[in-house]
């Protein structure tokens, strides 16, 4: 995409205006790819989402580059991507809706913005649903049963176990 001014999907789409996303995801950064893919063609199967479904996926969506070509990220971040795509009606309608995609490499919630997508996600009525890669399930299930046989209580396995989260202790920015 460098020179172009335009993201992956505006060059796969032609520039379409037309282009109602159904689905959005939602995924940490440093995430290992085959994970991420295995975990979305899941949840894929599990939804009935449609192989020809428009998706909203920030990595294709967002102008990235790092040339003068286009628009920098500090001025797509302005236009509100994130809360337009979903507070749109066809995400909003969608069965899909918004997938947040678990994989063992890094916490998902450990980033502010899948706090914010999330929260925004809910509090305008999206369907929201987890895709997590087998790894993740297997170590998440692992350390669980671990907590569980030492007779922890419930809090007390959750939070040593890895599973619940914090946003207290979620990042911004690019570190």
């Amino acid at each position: 995409t460098a020179g172009t001014g335009c993201s992956l999907a505006v060059l796969m789409t032609g520039g379409r205006q037309d282009t109602g996303a159904g689905l959005m995801l939602s995924h940490s950064w440093s995430e290992d790819v085959e994970e991420f893919l295995s975990a979305i063609k899941e949840q894929q199967a599990e939804l009935g989402i449609e192989d020809d479904t428009m998706t909203w996926f920030c990595v294709f969506s967002n102008y990235q580059s790092g040339d003068d070509a286009g628009p920098s990220i500090k001025h797509q971040l302005e236009l509100e991507p994130f809360k337009v795509v979903i507070e749109s009606e066809d995400i909003k309608k969608s069965k899909a809706g918004l997938i947040l995609v678990h994989t063992t490499v890094d916490e998902l919630y450990m980033r502010l913005w899948r706090a914010y997508e999330l929260h925004k996600a809910l509090e305008v009525g999206v369907k929201v649903h987890a895709a997590m890669s087998k790894k993740y399930i297997a170590n998440v299930m692992r350390r669980a049963s671990m907590f569980f046989a030492s007779g922890c209580d419930d809090e007390t396995l959750l939070k040593a176990a890895g599973i619940g989260t914090s946003t207290c202790q979620a990042r911004c920015g690019c570190s």
